[in-house]
């Protein structure tokens, strides 16, 4: 009887790991997000040219640069974590690490984002366990429980191209231009829709569960003969 029992839990073990990583290629498509227009390199910041050219830009697209950076500030809407002393405390158990663009990709080419620190275009970057410690001091994770992206949200904002000349539009190259890219002589508009915040968000795998109860309505099956 006994060896009855250890080996359907030897199969419920089993059957578990088999399909303990069931929803891995749904978490990586859920923890992905494509920063590849985002240029990492640390090129100089042009400013002097950037606010010469404004100066001599035309009206509409100094007023919208007046417009993104006046109208639209997300900065501080949450944080990752507050404590006050004597009374509560909370931490994210996803916390939001954010990227801030300053220089991006156009046809191959590197552009600057105008007044980075205005628009203020950032973006999560969430990975990793879903970390629950309630409190202590150590941080612990819990498998099938990941951290994703979440609060999309479509923000165009105004770059620098320094190959473009003033006043001129850009002529049509090889490369093919994305549906949201418009020319303004020097300063381009974007359009990107990106990630704000990460969240905690927890994958199961339906066979696994169907088959561990099986089993365990098995074994109590076995253990009253």
């Amino acid at each position: 009887m006994n060896r009855i029992v250890a080996a359907l839990l030897v199969a419920a073990a089993v059957t578990c790991c088999a399909h303990a990583f069931c929803y891995d290629a749904q978490v990586a498509k859920d923890q992905a997000f494509d920063d590849s227009f985002v240029c990492q390199d640390d090129f100089p910041y042009p400013a002097d040219l950037i606010a010469s050219d404004l100066q001599n830009a035309d009206l509409e697209t100094r007023y919208f640069l007046d417009t993104a950076t006046s109208c639209f500030n997300e900065t501080g809407y949450f944080t990752n974590s507050k404590q006050v002393p004597g009374e509560y405390a909370y931490q994210c158990v996803c916390p939001t690490p954010r990227k801030r663009v300053d220089r991006v990709y156009v046809n191959n080419e590197v552009c600057f984002v105008v007044h980075p620190e205005k628009q203020d275009i950032q973006y999560a970057k969430c990975g990793g366990h879903c970390s629950f410690d309630y409190g202590t001091q150590i941080a612990t994770a819990q498998r099938g429980y990941y951290c994703v992206h979440q609060g999309f949200t479509s923000r165009q904002f105004l770059v620098w191209c320094p190959s473009t000349p003033v006043g001129t539009r850009r002529v049509a190259r090889a490369a093919p231009r994305p549906a949201s890219y418009k020319a303004y002589g020097r300063f381009q508009r974007l359009t990107k829709v990106l990630p704000t915040l990460c969240s905690c968000r927890g994958y199961f795998c339906e066979n696994h569960v169907a088959t561990f109860k099986l089993t365990i309505n098995s074994e109590r099956t076995l253990l009253t003969m």
